[in-house]
């Protein structure tokens, strides 16, 4: 008798898992427990495509260089924290433009940089 109703028990515990699985949406998880483990890594990115299965990875380009035109008083710090959001990354434009700085710390008003 007991192992009848062990039985009977993994039986439906088969069927209700089996069932969760085929009802639930495409790409949803079936239970709490694993909508724990697909957490999406970026959730600022915005919503989920409609048919995850259809969506495709299209690997980010890098925008061409742009030019910057240096206004009275302007730092490569400036120009690193309005374009990247890291006045850390003045280096970055320096290196870039090199052979239009004498000093990195005294840009000219007028000047046009690249900005990669």
């Amino acid at each position: 008798m007991r192992a009848a109703v062990l039985a009977s028990a993994v039986v439906i515990a088969v069927l209700v898992v089996w069932a969760n699985l085929r009802s639930a949406p495409s790409g949803a998880p079936a239970s709490a427990g694993q909508a724990e483990a697909a957490i999406a890594p970026d959730v600022a990115a915005g919503p989920a495509p409609a048919d995850a299965a259809i969506a495709t990875y299209e690997p980010a380009t890098s925008p061409r260089p742009r030019e910057h035109r240096v206004a009275a008083g302007e730092t490569l710090a400036d120009l690193a924290q309005r374009y990247y959001g890291d006045a850390g990354r003045a280096a970055e434009i320096y290196e870039a433009n090199r052979e239009r700085i004498d000093d990195s710390a005294l840009l000219q008003p007028g000047q046009t940089l690249v900005i990669p």
